[in-house]
């Protein structure tokens, strides 16, 4: 059995290596810490031009149309470079809106123009997402994310991390931030612990 990679393979890595080494120089990111933002947009827009947000996506769905392993190559460099950016959020975002049907979602995300934040369930072992959402959450936010915009599209931005995320006048969405995690470092994305509620 080969494992190694195939000279396509080797040509999205060369592709992969070659923009994070020219866009993505640490020295000048650090210049970044501790804006709410480290990817500019039209950083992020290039990724995107790339196909890195669509790589293992079939073009069915509106994908590049390559593999998991593929895939997999793209985030090996990612972190080998320590690449800042919700890369790993956006990937899974757009697969999860293509698998939906969610058209313009998906466009959104794989073109750039829609960014993710990660939320994973945080010391609460009944929180669920589906078509209800309950629970507390760790949120993960690289900046540009907008958790009012879809799922949570009733709810409005709070003005400040404590205050609640309530829906206007629906009374069906509730998202509350309960504090900043602690421990963080300058160039970690924002996060924070939520609790949240809907039901669609």
């Amino acid at each position: 059995m080969d494992l190694l990679p195939t000279d396509e393979q080797d040509e999205i890595i060369a592709t992969v290596r070659s923009q994070l080494d020219r866009e993505f120089d640490l020295h000048a990111l650090a210049a970044a810490d501790g804006a709410a933002q480290v990817v500019d947009d039209a950083l992020w827009a290039r990724c995107a031009e790339l196909g890195w947000f669509g790589l293992g996506l079939q073009e069915a769905l509106g994908g590049v149309g390559y593999t998991l392993a593929e895939e997999a190559l793209l985030f090996a460099e990612l972190g080998a470079h320590a690449t800042p950016g919700p890369f790993l959020a956006t990937v899974l975002g757009g697969r999860l809106a293509a698998l939906a049907g969610a058209t313009d979602v998906r466009d959104g995300i794989l073109s750039g123009t829609q960014r993710i934040a990660l939320a994973e369930p945080h010391g609460d072992p009944d929180a669920t997402a589906g078509a209800t959402v309950s629970g507390t959450f760790r949120l993960t936010d690289h900046g540009g994310a907008d958790p009012t915009s879809e799922r949570l599209r009733d709810c409005r931005r709070p003005s400040t991390s404590s205050a609640a995320w309530d829906a206007e006048g629906s009374g069906r969405c509730t998202l509350r931030c309960v504090g900043p995690e602690t421990g963080s470092t300058a160039r970690s994305p924002s996060r924070c612990c939520a609790t949240m509620s809907r039901t669609r």
